[in-house]
């Protein structure tokens, strides 16, 4: 009977210490600081350079190769992918996780400088842009359809709406609007036959360009 107590007693051990291993790793859990935006650093760059009217394949020889010659050199680079389009070029270079992002980032610009003189003339200058994470949405959402823009953007904003009244969404941007404009043509043979100066017309525009309560209309 010695041994079926011995048993009983290692077996009650294994079950108090795994339920102080669960406590203690839900408490670490607990204390754990986190945020809602963290900022993440990824040493992942993209170069872009423009060439108005060069084809895709005429960008590969002319645009690709000469980059890429000069920044498979680069520290810690882990991958290198080239996409030759119309009217340009993209590069994205990868770097190991370990890297620091502020010295790849200045260490890649410096290489790019270098092929600038191997680009064409007419080429544009390189850009260089650091992808941020912290910038990037965890969601898109396309709202499209044959309906006018403003009936567009008022589904955007009560789905914007909706999704924000979720209590795991922090934010909900929209983005996209098209800002009205009113371009006022004057012809200024007419003004100077009405007595009208260019200052009066435009200062006449300025006081109707309000948003004012138009009241209630009833349909029968």
């Amino acid at each position: 009977m010695n041994w079926l107590a011995h048993i009983h007693a290692r077996r009650v051990l294994v079950i108090i210490g795994f339920v102080l291993m669960v406590l203690a790793g839900l408490q670490a859990y607990l204390s754990i600081p986190r945020e809602a935006d963290p900022d993440i650093q990824v040493p992942v760059f993209i170069v872009n350079v423009a060439l108005p009217g060069v084809s895709p394949e005429d960008a590969e020889q002319l645009l690709v190769r000469s980059l890429e010659q000069k920044l498979r050199g680069l520290e810690q680079l882990k991958e290198l992918t080239a996409i030759a389009r119309e009217h340009g070029a993209t590069i994205i270079a990868e770097f190991e996780a370990e890297a620091d992002v502020k010295a790849a980032g200045q260490a890649l610009r410096e290489k790019v400088d270098e092929a600038r003189a191997d680009l064409p003339d007419d080429a544009e200058e390189p850009l260089v842009q650091e992808i941020n994470l912290a910038l990037t949405p965890a969601l898109m959402i396309a709202v499209r359809g044959e309906v006018p823009e403003r009936t567009l953007y008022r589904h955007a904003k009560r789905l914007a709406d909706a999704l924000e009244a979720l209590p795991e969404v922090l934010e909900a941007r929209i983005s996209g609007q098209r800002d009205e404009v009113v371009e006022v043509i004057f012809d200024e043979q007419k003004l100077n036959a009405y007595g009208i100066t260019l200052q009066e017309l435009v200062q006449a525009v300025q006081r109707f360009n309000r948003v004012v309560p138009a009241g209630a209309m009833e349909l029968a």
